[in-house]
């Protein structure tokens, strides 16, 4: 999503603005007249300074990265880092799930050897642990 409303941004700032404004200050008739105002002066703030940081962006990049080239560039190194920390949120949020898993399933193997005999919890445990669970 993030990807997406930036590649949306860099088009609007390549086309012009101009006509998003326009398109804010249409959908703003059922708003009341501060609230329309409000959300103008927020457009016009937001394209001030992104006009701003393309002018810094293009300042600070270095000699053979200008322009769309490190902006490309950048985009990737952005994506790939985004990925990155995104398998590992995934990495950790399996190893608990697993966690999870195999506490439940030794609740599930314990909690009816209670109320069973020890023949039959010997029975159970090991029909769990060869994988026939009856």
């Amino acid at each position: 999503q993030a990807a997406h409303r930036g590649n949306v941004a860099r088009k609007d700032l390549r086309k012009g603005d101009a006509g998003h404004t326009e398109a804010v200050a249409a959908s703003a008739a059922g708003m009341s007249e501060e609230q329309a105002a409000t959300k103008i002066q927020a457009v016009v703030r937001g394209n001030a300074t992104r006009k701003a940081l393309q002018k810094q962006d293009a300042a600070a990049a270095p000699e053979g990265k200008s322009g769309k080239a490190g902006v490309a560039a950048a985009g990737k190194s952005e994506e790939a880092a985004a990925t990155k920390i995104q398998a590992a949120h995934r990495g950790n949020a399996a190893r608990k799930d697993l966690q999870k898993g195999v506490a439940d399933h030794e609740e599930a193997v314990t909690a009816p050897a209670a109320s069973m005999s020890e023949e039959q919890a010997a029975i159970k445990i090991q029909a769990v642990v060869r994988g026939n669970a009856t």
